[in-house]
């Protein structure tokens, strides 16, 4: 999407480290220059992505000697300079907070934050709702390519290392990890060209028919990676929400009447440095049916003010084949004369080949804080025709602590 800031930051990191090589190879301490304003930009536009810095160092190593000689004679007035650029590009930001508000800083999430303690790192990295190498496997080649550079230049390797554990430490500690809707996780798309850089390295230790074999190795994972961004653009693949049993589901599918049909949700909490209250919960172990004309309802209290997360799971069986297929549960919140909002998603995770069996379904999602006099009601609708059947319905409500 052109509104968000992943595509910017992969442009400006890309030029950045065009310009650090160009640096290194040809001694143009003008590229110094241009690099300083561009890291600048990088920051501006994404503050976490200052880690590129360390791969700096890196993009030395297929000058190394170039590079030494570099250190011997850098004019400190240029790198005065250039950190001055960087230094005058970033501070553009505090300046117009200042002049808008009246102070130097303003917390643009406020809300939100990072869970350091507790990142998910292998759902970020491998996990199937959003990992970034389940999405990209071609990307696993950097592993060896960073191997390789221990081999040839360690403190380089060291440097990276750190970098690319700083990248996914950062990226799986943001209180909602799986940064919304998008094919895979976008944040790490602003750091591909390091990818790209330390793959580029294991390419060139091979030989030309060793380079020749693993293209061809490659192509069909490039080819099957394609084939699922056109799966996510076509509506195949939900946006956030996917698991092994969905990806099994759509493999190799492409029939356009299954666009929106993968619902469920399973969100993070919502961020939470003090914990979450457990504010209401319900059980109705009873069989309810439910059919176009009628539907279920249950009514919470919540502590007003808060945002609230709900776990919710329950049994559905059809009463006749596919009367499933477009139900619904929904949340919403209500005063005595109007519905504020309504957050909805389809009751199966996928369709089932036959949904006359008990299956056992398991949500989460966030609600934003109820008002005054406001109730949260969570129903289950059949908004076709067709009757099925739910059971063992039980909800839990939390709410998030102050802090």
């Amino acid at each position: 999407m052109p509104s968000l800031s992943h595509v910017y930051s992969f442009g400006l990191i890309s030029c950045f480290i065009h310009q650090a090589y160009q640096y290194f190879a040809q001694q143009d301490f003008k590229a110094l220059l241009r690099a300083a304003a561009l890291l600048g930009l990088v920051v501006l536009v994404r503050p976490v992505n200052a880690i590129v810095l360390l791969s700096v160092p890196a993009i030395g190593l297929l000058h190394p000697k170039k590079s030494r000689e570099l250190l011997r004679i850098l004019n400190w007035r240029w790198l005065f300079v250039a950190i001055a650029i960087t230094v005058s590009i970033v501070a553009i930001q505090p300046l117009l907070w200042y002049w808008q508000s009246g102070v130097w800083w303003v917390r643009p999430y406020a809300g939100e934050g990072f869970n350091w303690t507790a990142p998910e790192l292998w759902k970020s990295a491998m996990g199937a709702q959003k990992g970034l190498f389940f999405h990209w496997p071609v990307l696993l080649l950097a592993a060896p390519g960073l191997v390789l550079l221990f081999s040839r230049q360690r403190r380089s390797a060291l440097l990276l290392t750190m970098y690319f554990v700083l990248l996914f430490w950062i990226t799986s500690a943001w209180w909602n990890w799986l940064y919304g809707d998008s094919y895979g996780l976008r944040p790490y798309l602003d750091h591909l060209v390091v990818f790209a850089w330390v793959i580029a390295v294991l390419f060139d230790a091979l030989s030309s028919t060793q380079q020749r074999w693993a293209v061809v190795i490659i192509a069909p994972f490039l080819a099957l990676q394609t084939f699922h961004a056109w799966q996510y653009q076509a509506g195949l693949i939900h946006p956030y929400n996917m698991d092994l049993e969905k990806w099994r589901f759509i493999q190799f599918r492409s029939d356009p009447g299954l666009n929106g049909m993968l619902g469920g949700n399973y969100e993070p909490a919502p961020y939470a440095p003090n914990g979450l209250l457990r504010a209401d919960s319900t059980a109705l172990l009873e069989t309810h049916w439910i059919g176009v004309d009628s539907m279920l309802r249950v009514a919470f209290n919540p502590p007003m003010g808060r945002e609230l997360y709900i776990e919710m799971e329950l049994h559905r069986r059809a009463l006749a084949l596919g009367a499933t297929r477009d139900a619904r549960v929904e949340c919403l919140l209500v005063d005595a004369d109007s519905v504020r909002t309504t957050y909805g998603f389809r009751m199966n995770d996928q369709p089932m080949p036959d949904d006359r069996q008990w299956r056992h379904w398991r949500y989460a999602f966030r609600m934003p804080a109820t008002k005054h006099r406001e109730q949260l009601v969570i129903q289950i609708r059949q908004p076709s025709p067709g009757t099925f059947a739910v059971r063992n319905i039980r909800v839990r409500i939390r709410a998030v602590e102050p802090y």
